[in-house]
């Protein structure tokens, strides 16, 4: 199984092998990493070195936050209720997962995700994991319920309006797919501190602490 799966070009499945300022993407973090770091996630956002005391988890990968947080985009995706964004987790801490099915390693994690989302304070912290290939909320359900996973709450980026892979459509902002899966932290104020990029075992007692750490 692979940690994470080359992103496509827009439109098509070719895998894009590299993001600008990286080396190339291919497997070889450990199942309990913190998915491997990239140099680069948007041309407008620059990376910092983790603060003194950030917790962090074994393996090759790294925690990747903005020097700088940034607010979360204002795009809207679809959730059990219709159409939301993400301004509507304020107060609380979101885990944004973005997703696909034709990503073996999104789909390996998700169960985790279902997991996680069992074991955390849901006052304190919102699991969003968003699928971005599907056509709409039924099939994100449906494809749920196959992997066994049914109480995970479904969200997904119908349209393709909160997310893109190079860059974000003229006018507005978005969370780049700079590799799958990708996971954004949001603060409770609504700002983004911080993605991965790839699989981890979010259950193990590393991750716990450091998302604990992250949504304080």
């Amino acid at each position: 199984m692979h940690e994470f799966c080359p992103i496509p070009h827009e439109g098509d499945k070719t895998p894009a092998r590299t993001v600008p300022g990286t080396g190339p993407v291919g497997p070889g973090l450990s199942r309990r990493a913190a998915i491997g770091a990239l140099a680069a996630m948007l041309a407008a956002c620059s990376i910092a070195d983790p603060a003194p005391n950030t917790p962090g988890l074994p393996g090759s990968g790294r925690l990747v936050w903005l020097k700088e947080p940034r607010p979360a985009p204002a795009a809207a995706f679809m959730g059990p209720d219709g159409p939301l964004t993400l301004d509507a987790f304020r107060g609380r801490a979101a885990f944004v997962n973005l997703w696909a099915t034709w990503c073996p390693a999104c789909t390996h994690e998700l169960p985790d995700l279902a997991a996680l989302q069992d074991r955390i304070d849901a006052r304190r912290m919102a699991i969003v994991a968003i699928n971005v290939d599907l056509d709409d909320m039924t099939a994100v359900e449906a494809y749920l319920r196959s992997l066994n996973v049914p109480r995970l709450v479904a969200f997904a980026d119908v349209g393709r309006t909160l997310t893109y892979w190079s860059a974000p459509p003229e006018g507005r902002d978005g969370l780049a797919l700079v590799g799958m899966p990708v996971s954004y932290v949001v603060s409770p104020a609504g700002a983004i501190l911080a993605y991965y990029v790839g699989m981890a075992d979010w259950t193990a007692p590393e991750a716990l602490d450091l998302l604990d750490w992250l949504r304080a």
